[in-house]
């Protein structure tokens, strides 16, 4: 795509948030939508609109068009994140079962195992807002080319700011030892940044886009990694507190931490790699 296009970027931001809204509204009407599959899927389409959204932001920062629309955005992602992360979490401690050896901390395990909801027997109420959710979504990117504010669009200013921003988190979390709250804005931005990137190439490193987009990904995949780890060690505080008052946690939260530590090691190479070396 050439570079000095404002015509093709808009077309592909435009053709991109279609697409994604025309296939959130299809998941959303099949009759499964307590899959784990279906959800995920959803979620990941509510995060790249947002991510479509941010090409716009230098724009439209303080415009109430933009405001509205990353608020519905985000409530959607809302809507659907507690019954993945429910699926997540079973599907670590089940993992954990089978590498823990000690009986007593197996236990533990069982015991949050049944204290969790099932995915599978949760129903979803929120079909009708997260379809108007969508619809609305699809309405504006239908008539965006006409909008008044499309003649004001640069090329790449909003997938570079969101570069900035990710690389700035970065460097923040690292230097706040990957705690919770840092990590998870890094790895958010970080995935708008890898959302806009495919469509919206922007060229800041000398490698080729799509080895720098594989790395991108990886890097994404393992800060998705430490947060499952840091929302599970979350659930276990709080069990401690009611459930847990005579059950000794330590070993699974040691056995946690350790796997935290790997990696955070990735992370910081990760970050390194990406960010740093050009």
């Amino acid at each position: 795509m050439p570079k000095d296009s404002k015509h093709q970027t808009t077309k592909y931001i435009q053709q991109a948030a279609l697409e994604n809204s025309v296939m959130g509204l299809r998941l959303i009407n099949k009759s499964d939508l307590n899959a784990a599959k279906t959800i995920h899927e959803i979620r990941v389409i509510t995060k790249r609109l947002r991510a479509y959204w941010r090409v716009l932001q230098p724009l439209l920062k303080n415009n109430d068009l933009y405001v509205a629309h990353d608020i519905l955005l985000r409530d959607a992602a809302k809507l659907l994140s507690q019954s993945r992360e429910d699926y997540v979490n079973r599907k670590l401690i089940n993992s954990f079962k089978s590498t823990l050896n000690n009986k007593k901390d197996k236990l533990v395990l069982e015991k949050l195992l049944k204290l969790m909801p099932v995915p599978e027997k949760s129903e979803i109420h929120c079909k009708d807002k997260l379809k108007s959710y969508f619809i609305d979504e699809q309405a504006f990117w239908r008539q965006f080319r006409n909008h008044d504010l499309i003649a004001k669009v640069e090329h790449d200013s909003g997938v570079i700011n969101t570069y900035k921003k990710a690389k700035k988190l970065g460097k923040k979390a690292i230097k706040k030892s990957l705690e919770v709250e840092a990590t998870h804005q890094w790895r958010k931005w970080s995935k708008y940044l890898f959302y806009q990137l495919e469509i919206v190439p922007l060229k800041v490193s000398q490698k080729s886009s799509a080895k720098y987009l594989r790395q991108l990904e990886s890097l994404t995949d393992i800060l998705g990694k430490l947060h499952d780890m840091h929302v599970l060690q979350s659930i276990i505080r709080e069990y401690k507190k009611t459930q847990f008052l005579e059950v000794n946690t330590d070993n699974v939260y040691q056995f946690i931490n350790k796997k935290n530590q790997k990696l955070a090691k990735k992370i910081a190479k990760n970050y390194e790699q990406f960010f740093l070396v050009k």
